[in-house]
């Protein structure tokens, strides 16, 4: 995904029973697309994962949020954030596969905008 994005608002990414698809991890990060690195934040945090912290819902899956401050209810693990809307940006995902087979009709979900 990249190119010009709105990102006042507060965008989610929602994975459903990552294990069950076959997937053993996932990385979402945001770059700046002009100079590919890591847009900064107040926080330090570029990146919601496996390794850098993620909080699975009961069936497995996963709500990624993109937004200047927390939504309410959303852990801390799940929340990336954001404050500009100024520039390009990549949101980067990142699959580690350990079942290639059930990878076959699946497909990265689209970012849903949910406030402006």
């Amino acid at each position: 995904m990249a190119g010009q994005t709105d990102v006042s608002g507060v965008s989610c990414l929602q994975f459903s029973d990552l294990k069950c698809r076959g997937i053993a991890a996932i990385l979402l990060i945001l770059y700046d697309l002009n100079n590919g690195f890591f847009i900064p934040n107040d926080r330090k945090k570029y990146s919601v994962g496996e390794n850098a912290g993620m909080k699975l819902d009961e069936n497995g899956g996963i709500e990624i949020y993109v937004a200047a401050e927390k939504p309410e209810g959303v852990p801390e693990e799940n929340w990336l954030p954001i404050n500009r809307k100024d520039e390009e940006m990549d949101i980067i995902l990142r699959a580690y596969v350990a079942d290639l087979e059930k990878m076959k009709t699946w497909q990265a979900p689209k970012a849903d905008k949910l406030s402006p």
